[in-house]
C-alpha cells in the first residue's frame, strides 16, 4: 500500500478526507483457545484536485486473513471509471481483484485508441500471470470493464508480486488518464455520471462481500456504520449536502423508490 500512496504524492498533493470518529479504526480479540486471533482495520483516506475521495481499508489478523480494498472516487464531473483494487488473503485461497471500474459506457471512459490499446496491454500483461477466477455475480457485472484482473490463487508469492506489480501497473494508467481529464460540460453527461457514481456505491454499501466478516470481528452496529458513512459513503454525502452532485437529490430519491 505504501508503493500506491508513494505514486499518488509523486502525481499530485494529497489531503486528508475525514473520515467519522471512531471509523478510522478497530481493533478486537475473536475466537476461542486455539482459534482466537487479534484483529485489526485501519481506514486512510485523502482528496486531491480530480479525486473525490481516495480510500484503502486494511484488515490485518493474527491469522491468515488479510484484506486490501483500495479504492479511488474521481471527481463526478470528470469521465473517469473508479479505480479498485482488493487483495484478499483467506485459508487456503488468495482473490486478487483489479480493474478500472466502469460507471456509464466504458467506451466513453477510455476515450481514445491509444489509452484502449493500452490498457487491454495492461490487462493482457497481468492476466497471462493471474489465471480468471470465474464467473462474477451477475448483479456486479455492470460495474466491471472488459478488462478486468479477477483471479484466485494459491501462493501468497503470487499476491506480493504479480498481483502487487499488477495493481500499481493499473493505477499508473489510471492516473495518466486522471491527468488528462477535462470537466464534463454536457448536462445529460453530467447526470449519466452522478448516477453513475451512485449506483456503485448503493451497490458496493448493500452488497459489499466484507460485511459477513466486519460484523463478525466488530459487530453490526460498527460494521454497518463504517460501510456506510467511512468505505461507500457518497449516498450520505449527497444526502446531508456535504457532496453536491449534479442531480444528486433528484437520483437519491428515485433510488429510494426502487423496489
Amino acid at each position: 500500500m505504501e508503493q500506491a500512496i508513494a505514486r499518488l504524492e509523486g502525481a499530485m498533493e494529497l489531503r486528508p478526507y475525514s473520515v467519522p470518529e471512531g471509523m478510522e479504526g478497530k481493533e478486537a480479540v475473536v475466537g476461542k483457545g486455539r482459534n482466537q486471533q487479534q484483529v485489526k482495520m485501519t481506514v486512510a483516506a485523502y482528496s486531491a484536485a480530480k479525486f473525490r475521495h481516495i480510500r484503502a481499508a486494511l484488515v490485518e489478523t493474527s491469522g491468515p486473513t488479510q484484506v486490501l480494498n483500495f479504492v479511488i472516487f474521481p471527481d463526478p464531473s470528470l469521465d473517469l471509471p473508479i479505480f479498485g483494487a482488493d487483495l484478499v488473503s483467506l485459508p487456503g485461497a488468495h482473490l486478487i481483484c483489479i480493474d478500472l471500474q466502469a460507471r456509464i459506457r466504458f467506451r466513453k471512459q477510455l476515450n481514445s485508441q491509444y489509452q484502449k490499446s493500452q490498457h487491454t496491454a495492461l490487462a493482457a500483461h497481468a492476466q497471462a500471470r493471474l489465471p480468471w477466477g470465474g464467473n462474477l455475480p451477475s448483479a456486479a457485472q455492470r460495474f466491471f470493464s472488459p478488462h478486468c484482473i479477477w483471479s484466485k490463487v494459491g501462493d501468497i508469492e503470487v499476491v506480493e508480486t504479480a498481483a502487487l506489480e499488477a495493481m500499481l501497473a493499473y493505477l499508473d494508467h489510471y492516473l495518466a488518464m486522471a491527468a488528462a481529464a477535462e470537466p464534463v460540460k454536457d448536462e445529460g453527461l453530467l447526470k449519466g455520471l452522478a448516477e453513475g457514481h451512485l449506483a456503485y456505491s448503493r451497490y458496493r454499501r448493500i452488497n459489499d462481500p466484507a460485511r459477513g466478516m466486519l460484523t463478525r470481528f466488530f459487530g453490526t452496529e460498527w460494521a454497518e456504520d463504517v460501510i456506510s458513512h467511512a468505505l461507500f459513503d457518497l449516498e450520505a454525502k449527497v444526502d446531508s449536502g456535504a457532496v453536491s452532485l449534479a442531480h444528486g437529490q433528484e437520483l437519491l430519491a428515485e433510488m429510494a423508490a426502487e423496489p
